[in-house]
Order: structure tokens, then sequence, then C-alpha cells
């Protein structure tokens, strides 16, 4: 399986927490693909629309910088 090795990759490496990292890849890749419409990419993901707003504030777009 292609994603296995891919984070067998991301295990080895030095960085961020992956865990971190890999949320806000998930949720930002999801916004998007959804057009930017939180109640689709919450759907896609799986989750409410106000977790996906959570995750959007802190991992994403929506964040306070």
């Amino acid at each position: 399986m292609v994603i296995g090795s891919q984070l067998d990759r991301l295990f080895t490496s030095p960085g961020e927490p992956l865990f971190d990292a890999l949320k806000q890849l998930i949720v930002g890749q999801a916004y998007r693909h959804s057009a930017y419409n939180q109640v689709r990419a919450a759907e896609l993901l799986g989750v409410t629309r106000n977790v996906l707003r959570t995750l959007l504030k802190r991992h994403g777009p929506l964040g306070e910088r």
C-alpha cells in the first residue's frame, strides 16, 4: 500500500509532531476539495460542522495568525 510506505518514511524523518502535521494536511485538503464549504468538508471527514470549524481554527485557514 502506497500510503503505508509514505507513512513509514514520515515516521523516520525528524520534524514537527507528525499527528499535528497530518491533521493540518487532512483538514486543509478536505476544506479545499469541498470548495471551502464547511458542511461538505465535515461530511467528507465524517465529523460535525462544529468539529470541523474547531479543527480549521486550530490547524487551518480559520486559525488566528
